[in-house]
C-alpha cells in the first residue's frame, strides 16, 4: 500500500473529503448505511418515530440515557415496552 503525501495547501480538505466520499460502496437499492446505522435529525426529521419504532421492537431490556424529555410518543413506547415486561434502565 502506498501513501500519498499532499502538499499543505487549501485544497488539501476538498481532496479527502473526495477521496472519502468515493471509497464508499455505492447501491443502486438506496443509501448505504455501515452496520444498519441510520441518520435523522430533528424537528420533523423522523427522530421520535425512529425511536418509537426501535422502542417497539424492544424484548428484554431498554437503555435509556436522558436528564429528561418531553416526548409523550417516546414515553408511551416506553410504558407500553414496560407492559410487554421489558426493562427500563
Amino acid at each position: 500500500m502506498s501513501v500519498v503525501s499532499l502538499p499543505m495547501t487549501s485544497h488539501r480538505p476538498l481532496l479527502l473529503a473526495l477521496l472519502l466520499v468515493f471509497s464508499l460502496p455505492l447501491r443502486a437499492d438506496g443509501p448505504y448505511h455501515p452496520s444498519g446505522v441510520e441518520v435523522f435529525f430533528s424537528p420533523k426529521g423522523g427522530c421520535t418515530e425512529a425511536v418509537v419504532a426501535e422502542l417497539s421492537k424492544a424484548k428484554s431490556t431498554v437503555y435509556v440515557q436522558a436528564y429528561s424529555f418531553t416526548s409523550a410518543p417516546i414515553a408511551q413506547a416506553l410504558a407500553d415496552a414496560h407492559k410487554r415486561g421489558v426493562v427500563s434502565r
